[in-house]
């Protein structure tokens, strides 16, 4: 499921790299994306399930647009099918960026 959320942000045109934004090209908009957590577990001794936290951040460069909140929009449209998810939001100071970070917490069997 991880790979079908980066693929949402891949369909709205979002730059995007694994977990630092570094690496991202120069854009206005742009997004990482990371499992920070991933948990294994099952009955007698034998793992079974597989629990993964993932996040997903967009980021916005000289402050966000009426557009980048339709952006929002439609990428929360698009990931509903991840069932429940978090959104933060705030200001990164020290790097004046913007950002949205998407929390997100789903198992598959393993």
């Amino acid at each position: 499921m991880f790979d079908e959320l980066v693929a949402q942000l891949k369909e709205l045109d979002i730059p995007t790299a694994w977990h630092s934004f570094v690496a991202v090209p120069k854009a206005h908009c742009f997004a990482t994306y990371n499992t920070p957590q991933i948990r294994f577990d099952g009955g007698d001794q034998y793992a079974m399930f597989k629990h993964i936290s993932a996040e997903i951040v967009i980021f916005y460069k000289d402050g966000k647009t009426e557009a980048d909140f339709e952006l929002e929009n439609r990428f929360e449209d698009a990931v509903r099918f991840a069932g429940n998810f978090k959104k933060e939001c705030g200001f990164d100071s020290a790097n004046a960026l913007f950002f949205s970070c998407y929390s997100f917490e789903f198992g598959e069997n393993y």
